[in-house]
């Protein structure tokens, strides 16, 4: 029983205000690693798309906004 005396002393105010910190730290940096991953993927796709993807479909022929 004295381990869990010696992890309660540990675990103060301070420690619990640095482990949120750590926590939040650590869900940024994953959120934006998430990120710049969809993002990179995206363009690596594009390469890979058909050449029909890059045709001018007919109907826009007839609404001159579009085409």
């Amino acid at each position: 029983m004295v381990w869990i005396y010696r992890i309660s002393l540990c675990i103060t105010l301070e420690g619990l205000g640095a482990i949120y910190s750590i926590g939040c730290y650590l869900a940024i940096v994953l959120y934006v690693l998430a990120r710049v991953y969809l993002v990179v993927e995206c363009f690596i796709n594009l390469v890979h798309l058909p050449e029909s993807a890059y045709k001018l479909p007919e109907w826009s022929q007839y609404v001159p906004h579009i085409g």
